[in-house]
C-alpha cells in the first residue's frame, strides 16, 4: 500500500545560527552532508528549543535521509538544505529505517545541487506503508549492523587530555611526485581525501613504516597506512606511535583528528604548529594509565572484526 510521506510525517527545520558561528561542544549538527549520519561537527547549544529529540528522520537538500537516534541539531540557515520528519503517530525504530530506505532510493539519482530536495519535492513522494507484522528480512539490509554496542566492559568515566606529542612522533612527509617516479608497489600518499590517500604506486623505496597515520594539510584528513610507503614532498604530516598501537587505537586516534577537519580548507591550512597543538580526550584505567583496552573494545564493538589486533596483517 502507498501512502504520501506527508500522511506519515510532519516538517520541522532548524533554528541554530550559521555554521561558523557555532561554538564546539557536545550536540551532533546535522548538515547537507552524504556521509557520518549526517553530521559535520559538535556545538554548543545554549537553549533545549533549538535541539530535536529522537528518534526522527533527516532529509538533506541532495535527498539523503538518515534516522537520528540521539539529540541533535540543524542551522536556521540551512532550512532549504534540512528536513526533519517528525511522525505524526508513533513508530517502531524499524518503520523509520524502512521510510528512510526509501526515501534514499527515490533520491538516489533525482538530486543534486542544481535540483534540490526540498519540502515541495517531498510532498510528492509516495512511500510504501510498513505494516505489522512486518517481513524483516525484507528490511535487514538496510538496518545497521547486528553488534553488541554496550561499553559496559569498556570504562570511559575518567578521561583525560593528552596532546598529539605525548602519543606520536610527528614528522614531515618525504619521498617525489607520481610523475617523476616509475610505476611499482610501493603506496604513494599525497593531499587527498580518498583511497587512503594513495594516488599511485611507485619503484621507490619506502620512507615510512606501516602502522602510522598520515594527516593532509589542507582538509586535515587522516588515514591509517597500513602498507610501508613514502609521500609526495609537501602537504602531508607523518605520525608515529611513540610506543606500539594496536590497530584499532590508531584508527580510534584518526577518528579524533579527522573531527577537527571542518577548521581547515585551502584559506586555513593545517601547519604543523596547528597539528601539534591537538588535543586528544582518552579514556584511564585505575592506574591513571591510557585504557587502551577500553579503546579496543570500543571500536571491535563498533566494527566487529574489521578491527583486528596486529598492524601487521598485511605484506
Amino acid at each position: 500500500m502507498k501512502i504520501l510521506i506527508s500522511e506519515l510525517f510532519e516538517y520541522q527545520t532548524g533554528n541554530l545560527p550559521a555554521l561558523e558561528l557555532t561554538e564546539p561542544g557536545d550536540i551532533p549538527l546535522i548538515y547537507g552532508t552524504t556521509k557520518n549520519n549526517g553530521v559535520i561537527k559538535l556545538v554548543k547549544i545554549d537553549k533545549d528549543s533549538k535541539v530535536f529529540k529522537p528518534p526522527l528522520i533527516t532529509v538533506s537538500y541532495l535527498g539523503t535521509a538518515f534516522v537520528q537516534r540521539t539529540t541533535f541539531t540543524t542551522s536556521v540557515v540551512d532550512k532549504s538544505n534540512i528536513t526533519i520528519l517528525k511522525p505524526r503517530k508513533d513508530m517502531p525504530i524499524e518503520a523509520l529505517y524502512y521510510y528512510c530506505m526509501q526515501i534514499n532510493k527515490i533520491a538516489e539519482f533525482g538530486y543534486s545541487y542544481g535540483r534540490r530536495m526540498n519540502q515541495k519535492q517531498l510532498n510528492k513522494l509516495y512511500l510504501n506503508k510498513y505494516e505489522t507484522p512486518f517481513p524483516l528480512e525484507d528490511i535487514g539490509n538496510y538496518l545497521p549492523c547486528n553488534v553488541d554496542t554496550s561499553l559496559a566492559s569498556c570504562s570511559f568515566s575518567k578521561m583525560r587530555e593528552h596532546s598529539i606529542l605525548e602519543l606520536f612522533d610527528v614528522s614531515k612527509g618525504g619521498g617525489g611526485y607520481l610523475e617523476s617516479l616509475d610505476a611499482g608497489d610501493t603506496p604513494l600518499i599525497s593531499a587527498t581525501s580518498y583511497n587512503n590517500g594513495v594516488i599511485g604506486s611507485v619503484n621507490a623505496a619506502p620512507l615510512f613504516k606501516k602502522g602510522t597515520i598520515t594527516i593532509e594539510r589542507i582538509k586535515s584528513t587522516a588515514f591509517v597506512q597500513l602498507q610501508d610507503f613514502l609521500t609526495v614532498p609537501d602537504d602531508i604530516y607523518v605520525l608515529t606511535p611513540k610506543k606500539k598501537m594496536e590497530l584499532a587505537e590508531l584508527y580510534f586516534y584518526c577518528y579524533l583528528i579527522r573531527r577537527e577537519s571542518w577548521k581547515y580548507s585551502y584559506g586555513r591550512k593545517l601547519t604543523q604548529k596547528r597539528l601539534e597543538n591537538i588535543i586528544f580526550h582518552v579514556p584511564l584505567d585505575d592506574t591513571e594509565n591510557i585504557d587502551s583496552n577500553a579503546i579496543v573494545k570500543m571500536f571491535k564493538k563498533s566494527y566487529g572484526n574489521e578491527i583486528t589486533s596486529s598492524i601487521y596483517r598485511r605484506a
